[in-house]
């Protein structure tokens, strides 16, 4: 995982690091998308996301023979705590919880359409089909190097609105998509 971190570093005449900052890290190989249960699997890559960031690492030095040495990345502590507990939380809960939990996570607030869904399914979904939300598409701006065409998982969550899916969480994901010229999607719908 850690060979795709690039590093920004110096050396002085002695061999000691110095301004050391992480420059990049790919988030592809931190979240784990080898679950069976891609409901399981979307709710962890969706938790770690949204809670880890590049500030969050430290480079982890430790005096040596000509000065000091990298031995790799450590995370903050209590970063690291706290992705524990909130994946600690998705253990017992139904799929559809699963999914209303990491959507309050990463919004503090669930939507009044969401809160009655019960079930939940997983679907290959066409993306002349999907209803987005114009007033948040002027809003963000687009990701382009993220969730490239091998992305394996579901890239949204929808509600069904008669024979089309609105979108409620993964508008990067279906516009990398659309970038991609993706015909058809995977999608989680709730109802």
């Amino acid at each position: 995982m850690w060979d795709e971190i690039e590093y920004n570093y110096s050396y002085t005449r002695c061999g000691k690091i110095i301004d050391t900052e992480i420059l990049n890290f790919n988030i592809e190989d931190i979240s784990t998308h080898n679950f069976d249960d891609e409901i399981l699997s979307y709710c962890v890559d969706r938790i770690i996301r949204s809670s880890i960031r590049e500030d969050d690492f430290e480079l982890d030095i430790h005096p040596g023979y000509y000065g000091e040495e990298c031995y790799g990345l450590v995370l903050d502590q209590s970063i690291e705590n706290s992705v524990y507990n909130k994946l600690l939380k998705l253990k017992d809960l139904p799929d559809t919880d699963k999914i209303k939990y990491v959507l309050e996570l990463e919004y503090e607030f669930l939507l009044p359409s969401l809160i009655e869904t019960t079930n939940t399914e997983i679907t290959n979904i066409n993306m002349n089909d999907i209803l987005f939300n114009d007033q948040y598409r002027k809003k963000v701006p687009v990701i382009e190097e993220m969730y490239n065409l091998n992305y394996p998982l579901a890239r949204g969550v929808f509600l069904r609105v008669g024979d089309k899916f609105r979108l409620i969480d993964g508008y990067h994901r279906l516009v990398k998509a659309k970038l991609l010229n993706l015909q058809e999607i995977k999608g989680i719908v709730l109802f």
